[in-house]
């Protein structure tokens, strides 16, 4: 990923000096989003231009009046003392003979976190005034490159803030700003800006885009100063609104904008649980537009921050005097193409579905974030166990690529890695099970593209982190990190000192295949070596010579047999306690996020596929059709719904859908699907189950069941190059062509 090209470009900055990290950073002065701009001549129509352009913090590029592309929110965040993402414009069919101008607009993205919150990015060693850098290669020859003789000014956008939210003053509009003939001769130079500790690397994965516009479906006038606008469903981005101003309004008029994604009983949008990691004042998620007297028709949305929400409360002290025209809500993801989905004679677990989708991709904007709204933090816990759903569904390998390379970044000396990444100066050491993302993108680049690209680049920072787990151990066993988080009662959550040694286990285990396919016989050697002694310390602590397991908590004993830490003659009765346990609760659920995916999968892969249907569907609390029933348009992060309303990290149910109802199983040993497994789980509950899935060659991969006078019917179309082999219990192992084939189950 190192980039290898040589700049020429020095960094440039609009304001002089830095920051000085010593000082008071909360009273560090609050900057409008400058432009840097650039006018030039070329003899020629060009054939071949690319600009390369790096900037510390998000930037919109505008060409001869045009914006380049229509990417936002540019370039992805990174751990910006350890490397900054640089992206490669296209500007060929932009760029002319004669005049041209290029001006960038740049914000301050997390890099200049100016806003407080508890993670202290505002205390991040990186930050800075944002900045640039850039090359203009025409016809293969350095026609420009930034330097202090840019020209630059501020720009309307006079507050910006992840976090925080934007602030737009349409009286600071200058008009003409983007074009080649603007005279920019008043504007100043740029100062020259210390370039960013990390090093340069090129963005390769597919950025962030508007992706769907809605309409409001309710618009609510709450009283003279303030309309509520309810946009049916959670969404993660921005909005869009169009206002008019009357001729009678003489000042300039604000409007303010809040987001949230819940409401009070008295109809007025509760933001308290998305403001309450704010800190020393500061707001969370507020938009603001000032009208300016003499313009009727404005359009506002923002440009360097973005919201987790479904209901904007609108604020105007003079609404009278201002007509809201349209509002949009603008849903702002990764755009990753859709390669898999599934439909079913459930109408509940076709919403489950969609609900699930939809939590994935209001979560992945830019990073992979736990939620959209109170923290877009990337929280590797969360997407650890959410990657299996998203890799069945979206082709996002190269966003989680690109995560898992900030998350690298994060390694400490010690080995040690942060829990969010990026990461300022805040650590809460979550433990093996929200570090493990790494194994998870390793293994599943691996099994679902064929791609080793994650086990060579991240070896030794798996190497050393599983050397910090050795520090870490206590009698044998690790002694730190969370636990099965978010369960229906903390009183009956399994032991965090048993899930984060079974998961560091897994680490071990999964490390010494990567080493033999690195030829590192050593290194797998050791891995097994220690597996083994942490199964049998784990053994000896938590597996009880009368066969019980920790407190007989769900998530434990699925977690000894999820990890095969127990004997095979001990998993018939582990498993059956388990589906006792979920029977003598109807079918209710009962664990947090581990449990959550061990469960199902340990229950489907012994013939109970029945049961963790009957839960996926009973509508009771808690539950996932109980979310369902109460409205929820994304996933709850607990299972009361008492916190935020957009996580995915329950997400594992799509992904079992596939592998378990449709059975599609891809081999590590057949890597990007050329060999598979089919293991269908035909349940009573369903009529018909049917799932697709677009391999990395292009090919689709379908499989599903269906009921027919009496027989169930497994149909499935295996692409050329793909081993299929159908395996069903009590039945030898049977190869299926390529080509569409349709079997009798029962």
């Amino acid at each position: 990923m190192l980039t290898t090209r040589k700049w020429s470009g020095t960094w440039i900055s609009a304001e002089a000096g830095w920051i000085d990290i010593g000082r008071d950073m909360l009273k560090f002065p609050v900057k409008p989003a400058p432009y840097f701009r650039k006018r030039f001549t070329l003899d020629a129509t060009p054939a071949s231009a690319v600009l390369y352009l790096a900037t510390a913090g998000w930037h919109e590029l505008y060409v001869n009046g045009v914006k380049a592309d229509d990417r936002v929110l540019a370039p992805c965040v990174s751990q910006f003392d350890v490397h900054v993402n640089y992206l490669e414009y296209d500007l060929t069919a932009l760029l002319k003979s004669g005049d041209n101008a290029i001006t960038v607009l740049q914000g301050n993205g997390l890099f200049n976190a100016q806003t407080s919150e508890v993670w202290n990015f505002i205390h991040a060693p990186w930050r800075d005034f944002p900045r640039m850098c850039c090359d203009l290669v025409v016809d293969g020859r350095l026609c420009l490159k930034s330097d202090h003789s840019w020209k630059m000014a501020p720009s309307p956008v006079v507050f910006d803030s992840m976090r925080s939210g934007e602030t737009y003053d349409f009286g600071k509009e200058i008009p003409g700003v983007f074009d080649a003939d603007f005279d920019d001769s008043a504007w100043a130079q740029a100062f020259p800006g210390r370039p960013p500790a990390g090093t340069l690397i090129r963005e390769e994965m597919e950025p962030c885009r508007v992706c769907e516009r809605t309409d409001a479906v309710e618009r609510r006038q709450l009283d003279g100063e303030t309309i509520l606008f309810d946009m049916g469903r959670n969404v993660t981005g921005w909005a869009e609104v169009e206002v008019e101003l009357s001729e009678e309004q003489k000042e300039p008029l604000e409007l303010m904008m809040e987001f949230g994604e819940r409401l009070n009983p008295d109809g007025t949008a509760d933001r308290r649980n998305i403001a309450c990691f704010s800190e020393n004042g500061w707001e969370a998620q507020i938009g603001r537009m000032i009208l300016t007297p003499g313009r009727r028709s404005f359009v506002w949305r923002p440009h360097f921050t973005y919201f987790g929400y479904r209901y904007i409360h609108l604020h105007c002290k003079m609404l009278a005097n201002v007509a809201i025209r349209r509002v949009q809500a603008l849903f702002i993801h990764n755009d990753f193409a859709s390669v898999g989905n599934f439909t079913s004679s459930s109408a509940d677990l076709n919403q489950l579905q969609e609900v699930i989708r939809r939590s994935f991709l209001t979560n992945f904007t830019g990073i992979p974030t736990d939620c959209p709204h109170r923290e877009k933090n990337g929280w590797t816990g969360d997407h650890n166990l959410a990657m299996d759903t998203a890799l069945w569904n979206y082709d996002a390998m190269k966003g989680y690529k690109n995560f898992l390379q900030i998350f690298v970044d994060t390694q400490r000396p010690s080995g040690e890695l942060a829990p969010i990444a990026p990461s300022g100066q805040w650590w809460w050491n979550c433990g093996p099970a929200w570090d493990y993302v790494l194994w998870q993108g390793a293994w599943e680049a691996w099994r679902f593209y064929g791609d080793d690209s994650v086990i060579r680049e991240h070896y030794d920072a798996m190497r050393r982190y599983l050397e910090f787990t050795e520090v870490m151990k206590v009698d044998g066993l690790p002694e730190y990190g969370l636990g099965d988080w978010c369960p229906v009662d903390d009183e009956r959550m399994a032991s965090t000192r048993l899930t984060s040694s079974a998961w560091v286990y897994s680490m071990h285990q999964r490390f010494a295949v990567f080493a033999e396919m690195l030829g590192r016989k050593e290194d797998a050697v050791i891995a097994r070596r220690r597996a083994a002694e942490l199964r049998t310390n784990i053994r000896k602590e938590f597996i009880h010579s009368d066969g019980t397991v920790d407190k007989e908590q769900w998530s434990s004993l699925a977690c000894v047999v999820y990890f095969k830490l127990c004997d095979e003659v001990q998993v018939s009765s582990l498993v059956e306690r388990l589906v006792k346990k979920l029977r003598d609760n109807r079918h209710k659920v009962d664990f947090g996020i581990f449990g959550s995916q061990w469960i199902p999968r340990v229950l489907g892969d012994y013939g109970y596929a029945e049961d963790v249907v009957k839960m996926l569907l009973q509508p009771e609390f808690p539950g996932y059709v109980y979310m369902l029933r109460q409205g929820a348009s994304t996933l709850w992060e607990t299972w009361k719904g008492d916190a935020s309303l957009d996580h995915i990290m329950f997400g594992d149910p799509s992904a079992w859908c596939f592998e378990y109802l449709a059975g599609i199983r891809p081999q590590f040993d057949g890597p990007g699907f050329t060999q598979v497994k089919l293991m269908p789980c035909v349940v009573p509950q369903l009529d018909f189950f049917q799932a697709k899935h677009v391999l990395p060659n292009g090919k689709i991969l379908k499989a599903g069941w269906y009921r027919e006078q009496g027989r169930v019917l497994y149909r499935v179309s295996i692409p050329e190059g793909t081993k299929a082999t159908l395996v069903l219990p009590g039945k030898a192992p049977r190869e299926i062509p390529a080509g569409e084939t349709e079997i009798g189950l029962e």
